[in-house]
């Protein structure tokens, strides 16, 4: 019987604590949280005389065992459903010697509880093991002794940091492998040195980057990492504002194959030496970018990326905004000892700069192919887009764009001496508003005497509206007989995107229909070009004819879209709500829904047709609006006081009010409280209730009958 009660009263208890289990120390969790378990007391685990008791110190360190049975007759749980796990493993460090300890001792993960530092003398920890090294709280561990690392991971050993920062006072610090594996998941390595990787030096091992930066770190060669003979992915996180004196200011790689997934190379810097701001290709290194962005590098030669008997393949990304002297985003350069030639099939180059070869500068025999490349907006002296010398090799097949670049001999494309037997274009190549110096007429037999230069369009047209052949200097590097250009300028007037045309002097320019020029503006429709961006000067439409005889530039005219002119125009919406015109807090199809959230957010601050900005109108129209950024912690919802029941939705002049509510009150509507799960413990408790009543007349009924019985 006590045993039948004590369930039943267990019962009651349980029914209590399911909708939330509420700890010492404030920590809530529902049955539909998912819990490991780590016990600070103990939980038996089942009944017998030799029970084992799963036991932490208030430290969570190390592991006991209790065997003593509790007492039979007292009411306890087990925990059904849940994890227990000990991490008998799992350490915390608040110093350099406890971390040397436990990482010797075999610890697979060490928890870092503060900054500390390397004593003086202190030479780099060995590491030989897997572990992980992690800080909830992002702690520093610095190492402040010259030329010494942080970590060295040898063979069998794999590094995993989380969210832990090293630093070495620009004197040492960082990671060497040798052999080993490293996987940084978060954290940051920044302000370290070494004359070969200043942050990470890798040697016949494996490298795996998800997140963190990388940041800061000087070097010899390899600013912020130097590899060789090993294999490196990138998947995300940061390497920037890295310096080398010679060569690779982000990384510097040898006989190493790397594949970059995701990520940012920025900002880093060879400021005297020679190769790769961003990344030196060396001997042998392979590089294929999947995807991800270089931006903002420098070095002399190749800003961005350059190869040295390397080879680069990309099938997507960004390389933009870095500058050289020679390549701005890219320098090739071949060696016969390392026979490799690079493939660019796909992504963009642009926003580049150099004297040579804005975006890229092909030199020594290098062979290089472009497919389906876009490479706009770089800017040098010779070769805004491309440059090669004589003795290089350009193949651009697809349909490669080089457009809007700039320079004073060659806007797209420079050609030493010039080799044009080198370069091999197919006819579907886009030569397009590039820019030189000046414009001349191509050789008179140019197609025929240069078969193998194609193009399907180029910066410069003739009178009747077809291209020049790209030999004209705006697009490929030539001089002749000068021809007077002028420019039509398509601005985009609010929306986004520009296009320009050049079209010789007396010749007629044909107006472009929007399409035909990459602008848009979403929520309005097109309605034509005019010379001036309010609309008040001459008005064009498609196909039109302008005689040039200056440069003019093409102002969009735009109409709002039918949903997109006033928020007062307000329609029933097929799901019970009702619909404003525009955007409302920077969200995707502008309403307001009776009884779902609206589309958008208060705090942003999009145009409606007549001038007002959503915040204004929600200002000046929803005084009860709690005009704050919406967080995790509170739900919103927008209802009419008076909205019409019939059809469930809310009446255009009825006032418009804000509930702010807690997540655990309702979902939409009225504020209210949400006791499902009260109701379902009510239920339980019930239940118990009643079976511990039948069961405690049933013992008294069958007491009775054996007092009976007795006498």
């Amino acid at each position: 019987m006590k045993k039948i009660l004590a369930v039943s009263l267990s019962l009651i208890v349980i029914a209590y604590l399911i909708p939330t289990i509420v700890f010492a120390d404030g920590y809530e969790i529902s049955q539909d949280d998912h819990v490991i378990w780590e016990v600070e007391d103990y939980i038996p685990i089942k009944e017998g005389p030799d029970i084992a008791y799963p036991y932490l110190n208030d430290d969570g360190n190390t592991q006991k065992e209790e065997t003593e049975a509790p007492d039979k007759d007292l009411p306890y749980e087990t925990a059904p459903m849940y994890e227990t796990i000990i991490p008998s493993t799992h350490v915390s460090v608040s110093t350099w010697d406890e971390l040397a300890t436990a990482i010797n001792d075999g610890a697979a993960h060490i928890e870092i509880l503060t900054d500390f530092a390397a004593p003086a003398g202190s030479a780099a920890i060995s590491i030989t093991e897997p572990i992980t090294i992690a800080s909830t709280n992002g702690h520093t561990i610095t190492q402040p002794n010259a030329d010494q690392r942080h970590f060295e991971v040898h063979f069998g050993g794999v590094l995993e940091l989380d969210n832990v920062a090293l630093t070495g006072d620009n004197i040492g610090g960082g990671i060497s492998v040798r052999g080993g594996t490293l996987i940084m998941n978060s954290g940051i390595i920044s302000g370290n040195y070494a004359p070969a990787g200043g942050a990470v030096d890798v040697s016949d091992g494996i490298f795996n980057m998800y997140d963190g930066i990388i940041s800061g770190n000087t070097s010899s060669t390899g600013g912020g990492i130097f590899i060789t003979q090993s294999n490196f992915e990138m998947h995300g996180g940061e390497i920037s504002g890295n310096t080398a004196f010679d060569h690779g200011g982000g990384m510097y790689l040898v006989h190493t194959t790397f594949n970059m997934w995701g990520g940012k190379i920025s900002n880093n810097i060879v400021p005297s030496g020679q190769f790769g701001g961003g990344i030196l290709l060396d001997a042998d290194a392979i590089m294929h970018i999947h995807d991800g962005e270089i931006s903002d590098n420098y070095a002399p030669f190749g800003g961005g990326i350059a190869t040295h008997g390397g080879q680069l393949t990309m099938y997507a990304g960004r390389i933009m905004d870095n500058t050289a002297v020679l390549g701005g985003g890219i320098y090739d350069e071949f060696y016969s000892s390392h026979p490799f030639l690079s493939t660019l099939y796909s992504g963009a180059i642009s926003g580049n700069t150099a004297e040579f070869g804005g975006a890229i500068c092909i030199e020594t025999d290098a062979f290089l192919t472009v497919i389906d490349v876009i490479i706009s907006d770089n800017t040098a002296d010779q070769g805004g887009g491309i440059y090669l010398s004589h003795d290089a090799a350009l193949n651009v097949t697809g349909t490669s764009a080089i457009t809007q670049n700039s320079a004073q001999g060659g806007g797209g494309i420079f050609i030493s001496d010039p080799a044009y037997a080198n370069v091999n274009l197919s006819n579907t190549t886009i030569f397009d508003a590039n820019d030189a110096l000046q414009a001349y007429f191509p050789p008179t037999d140019a197609l025929t005497d240069f078969p193998d230069i194609g193009f399907a369009r180029t910066s410069i047209a003739w009178p009747d509206g077809t291209y020049l052949h790209p030999l004209n200097n705006y697009d490929i590097n030539f001089i002749g007989t000068p021809i007077t250009v002028y420019s039509v300028i398509y601005n985009a007037n609010s929306g986004t995107g520009t296009y320009s045309v050049s079209t010789m002097a007396t010749a007629n320019h044909i107006v472009l229909d929007i399409s035909a020029t990459g602008i848009s503006h979403p929520d309005y429709n097109f309605t034509g070009w005019n010379t001036e961006a309010d609309g008040s000067g001459t008005a064009y439409i498609p196909d039109d004819v302008i005689a040039m005889d200056s440069d003019i530039t093409l102002f969009a005219q735009w109409e709002p879209t039918a949903d997109n002119r006033n928020i007062d125009d307000n329609t029933p919406s097929s799901d019970g709500g009702f619909d404003f015109g525009g955007n409302f807090g920077g969200g995707s199809g502008g309403s307001i829904r009776r009884p779902s959230r609206p589309s958008g957010r208060p705090g942003n601050t999009n145009n409606f047709h007549d001038g007002t900005t959503s915040q204004d109108y929600v200002q000046n129209h929803f005084s009860n609006l709690p005009y704050h950024t919406p967080d995790l912690a509170h739900s919103y919802t927008f209802e009419s006081e008076n909205y019409m029941q019939q059809n469930n939705y809310a009446t255009p002049e009825a006032p418009i009010q804000a509930h702010d509510l807690p997540l655990n009150e309702g979902i939409y509507g009225n504020p209210q409280t949400s006791d499902n799960s009260n109701f379902t413990g009510l239920i339980i408790s019930a239940f118990g209730l009643v079976i511990s009543l039948t069961t405690l007349l049933y013992n008294i009924k069958r007491r009775r009958k054996a007092a009976i019985y007795k006498a």
